[in-house]
């Protein structure tokens, strides 16, 4: 857990991380549940296989556009627990929604 948490220490996250436990077993992603103390919201994450999305950079823009276009749909038709219902990215240190080791993008 130790590197995964040097990992998360890159990310602006609100509260302080508890606990991170594998969550599922997926076929193209390493996918981590992030718990964090004092009741604030747990959170996922993941480590992007760049073998098979190459451009990290583009499909995290994809993700960008699809989850601001939900967002806003959902917003104009008045819909409740907005935050629940879309994606919310934590920004990393340096603005960007994924940050890299130079080995491997989370």
């Amino acid at each position: 857990m130790n590197d995964l948490l040097s990992i998360t220490a890159h990310f602006r996250l609100p509260g302080e991380v508890q606990e991170i436990v594998p969550l599922g077993s997926g076929l193209i992603n390493d996918t981590y549940k992030v718990i964090t103390k004092s009741g604030e919201p747990n959170f996922v994450l993941q480590r992007i296989n760049h073998n098979v999305f190459q451009n990290v950079d583009l499909l995290q823009q994809n993700i960008e556009a699809v989850t601001a276009h939900i967002r806003q749909r959902l917003e104009e038709r008045g819909e409740s627990d907005i935050e629940r219902k879309t994606l919310h990215f934590w920004p990393a240190e340096d603005g960007k929604t994924y940050w890299t080791d130079g080995n491997a993008y989370w």
